[in-house]
């Protein structure tokens, strides 16, 4: 459901790039004439509409029939027709109006010469094209049951439940649950046996703190906590638990809550709660989950560039010693509270470059 995302930005951009081919005034010419066009039709229809309630009340007139209700009646539509055709004949002459200040832009622009592209113009685009001729992927909770092609609109259904009574479909609702959470990040799960005795050892990884130990005069290093988002729907059809991560060496993702070292929960590692959203905050992080793992995906593509900046090398992009693409939960975390809660997050210059282009010429 995220990659529908994906593949709408790729046809969006092609189709901007389709455009902007032509100036901006053919475009403006062009439309104008369209609804000259059509503003014409409409009117040589309301001609016809009006001829025929005229005709229609004429006859009634010579039959000299005695229905005064019949009169009203067929006086009120030719009223009304007469109406519809003055409102026509004032829309043809303003679409005429607009197709000459239309032409009049355009003869403007060629003789002032060509407007230079415009800076997101000058680059290709941000989204390969490729991803446009891939299918839309959906969903539905049944035979007849709507169409879901968005996270948002999946999770919405599930909460509603369902219910086709024509051909047996039933699903319930569910309650959904989305929280910040985090937890060191442990990915080895040691553990040592004595005579049949297992004793886990805790192996967390460890990242700089900034600050200075005065005893030794060098840096204190601190536990580094691993941070998620983590989904769950509970009810009778189809519950589960994910979390939304980063997992090296991938982006930003959803993956089975449990199912990895960095995902599991244990007695002496338990994944803290940070922040549990309300409802209206949850289905706001739904809608912009799918925008956010599409963009870390492409801003930590090793090897796409983006406009003038060129792809991040593979040894900064690497998520090994500090996940680079958690970037995407504090964006995420700064778009749903205006402020980021989270630490570590890494960001270099030049990946924050890549975010801020991506961001601003898919505006």
């Amino acid at each position: 459901l995220c990659g529908n995302l994906l593949i709408t930005l790729a046809r969006a951009c092609r189709d901007h790039a389709l455009e902007r081919r032509v100036p901006p005034e053919e475009q403006a010419v062009a439309a104008a004439k369209l609804a000259l066009s059509r503003a014409d039709k409409a009117l040589q229809a309301a001609k016809a509409e009006e001829t025929i309630a005229e005709s229609e009340l004429k006859t009634f007139r010579a039959s000299y029939m005695l229905d005064a209700e019949r009169q009203r009646h067929l006086e009120a539509v030719t009223g009304w027709k007469s109406s519809a055709r003055a409102q026509s004949e004032v829309e043809l002459e303003e679409a005429r109006k607009a197709l000459r200040d239309a032409d009049a832009a355009r003869a403007a622009s060629v003789f002032a010469g060509a407007k230079p592209p415009s800076w997101n113009q000058r680059w290709q685009s941000l989204v390969p094209q490729e991803v446009a001729s891939e299918e839309i992927f959906v969903v539905k909770l049944a035979e007849t049951g709507q169409v879901c092609c968005t996270l948002s609109e999946f999770f919405s259904a599930m909460q509603q439940g369902m219910i086709d009574r024509a051909r047996g479909g039933y699903v319930p609702k569910h309650a959904l649950e989305v929280a910040f959470v985090r937890h060191a990040a442990d990915n080895l799960l040691l553990c040592s046996s004595e005579k049949g005795d297992f004793t886990h050892l805790p192996a967390p990884v460890s990242t700089s703190s900034g600050i200075m130990d005065p005893a030794t005069s060098s840096e204190l290093r601190a536990v580094r906590p691993h941070h998620s988002i983590v989904i769950r729907l509970e009810g009778q059809s189809f519950p589960f638990s994910v979390s939304f991560q980063s997992m090296s060496p991938r982006p930003l993702g959803f993956y089975g809550l449990g199912a990895h070292a960095l995902t599991y929960s244990t007695p002496w590692n338990p994944v803290e709660y940070a922040d549990v959203l309300w409802a209206r905050e949850a289905q706001d992080s739904l809608t912009l989950m799918p925008l956010v793992a599409v963009l870390s995906a492409l801003v930590s593509d090793p090897d796409l560039p983006i406009g003038p900046l060129a792809p991040v090398p593979a040894s900064q992009a690497s998520l090994s010693s500090l996940p680079g693409a958690s970037a995407g939960l504090a964006v995420l975390q700064a778009a749903l509270f205006n402020d980021v809660k989270m630490w570590p997050v890494m960001m270099p210059h030049q990946t924050r470059s890549r975010w801020d282009f991506a961001l601003r010429s898919l505006k």
